[in-house]
């Protein structure tokens, strides 16, 4: 589902399109909206399955580590909220939020949870810094302008030492091992019109291969990636991946063509007819068996350290010319003065302050 900034909006369907998701856009930026409402809540329920069933039921892989402070838990782009309602239930005594642009979730919903209408790549009004143990991203390729600055902004929020973050996306780029899949298929084409829209979009669903060192230059230690394998339909033998198969078929089906549309059509200049075809030979291809392709999940947690005890630390920029004089460690004319290498734990201060 893409996700923009709450801006100006430019309806990409007329009145006669009943029944198809209406995507508005905003320059380059690209939102999904609902045309119907329970058909898209379908299709994140689906892939909430989906997740449950490759990741053989775990909600989560980063660690809850035990402190003095409770456990608190946010869910950036929480869609239906069905995750974050599961992270509730499971956890009674946590503290549970969800955000997302849409307030989409059920009415009813455990008592130590709560959703709040928020754009993510906006300001987080009203949550406190170093207050939360897991930050848990999914299905957000697509809908993130600046993952640099995400992951910056999420580490400010963490516990420092305890704060986890896990991130999970779906690279949907067809892979196929054994030659089955010809190099004309328009599997292919798919992806890779989707990929090339997407990026124009600035807004790119492509797997994104410096996601472990921007992690780390946001400050994150201990960072580790997962990578499932996802069967694009049930053809494995293996009876975990023909499950995995058969459900990520079924949410692919019912989100296909929302997916494709709007990027093909306003930022390729795709015509809908265009669209729908290439839509259906996708799903054909996707049917056929003797296919045996298959794509990736992809899965990052990382840590956020904790914070250094001394008295002064200096900016990023400072540290790296101390740096040069001294090697790092406690400078030897300010006492107390830490020469800190790590863009996380960057206090601002003026080179002046360390002549006085």
């Amino acid at each position: 589902m893409f996700r923009g900034q709450q801006s100006q909006l430019y309806s990409e369907h007329g009145p006669d399109d009943a029944g198809y998701p209406k995507v508005f856009f905003d320059a380059a930026q690209i939102v999904i909206a609902n045309g119907d409402l329970a058909d898209e809540q379908d299709r994140m329920d689906i892939f909430h399955q989906f997740f449950n069933v490759a990741r053989q039921g775990a909600l989560h892989t980063a660690p809850f580590t035990p402190n003095d402070d409770g456990y608190r838990v946010l869910d950036l782009g929480t869609g239906t909220g069905i995750w974050a309602i599961d992270m509730a239930d499971a956890y009674p005594k946590a503290e549970v939020m969800g955000f997302d642009i849409s307030l989409i979730q059920p009415q009813t919903i455990p008592p130590n949870l709560q959703f709040r209408r928020r754009d993510f790549e906006g300001t987080w009004q009203g949550l406190a810094m170093d207050s939360y143990d897991l930050i848990h991203l999914r299905m957000l390729a697509g809908s993130i302008s600046s993952y640099q600055e995400l992951y910056t902004n999420i580490i400010r929020h963490l516990k420092p030492y305890y704060g986890w973050m896990e991130h999970v996306e779906i690279d949907f780029t067809p892979k196929c091992d054994d030659g089955s899949l010809p190099r004309n298929a328009a599997l292919m084409d798919w992806s890779h019109q989707l990929m090339n829209a997407t990026e124009k979009a600035y807004k790119p669903m492509a797997y994104n291969t410096e996601t472990r060192d921007m992690l780390q230059h946001a400050g994150f230690v201990e960072v580790t990636e997962e990578v499932i394998r996802i069967p694009f339909h049930p053809w494995p033998s293996d009876p975990h991946q023909k499950d995995i198969g058969s459900w990520f078929i079924l949410g692919l089906f019912q989100g296909l063509e929302a997916l494709t549309l709007g990027p093909l059509t306003r930022v390729l200049g795709w015509n809908r007819e265009d669209v729908e075809k290439l839509v259906a030979e996708v799903k054909r291809e996707i049917c056929t068996k003797k296919y045996h392709v298959f794509c990736e999940m992809h899965i990052w947690t990382a840590r956020r350290p904790a914070k250094a005890t001394k008295k002064y630390l200096c900016s990023y920029e400072v540290a790296k010319m101390l740096a040069k004089c001294v090697g790092g460690g406690i400078h030897p004319v300010v006492p107390g003065v830490e020469v800190v290498q790590k863009p996380s734990d960057i206090l601002e201060a003026d080179y002046d302050d360390f002549r006085k």
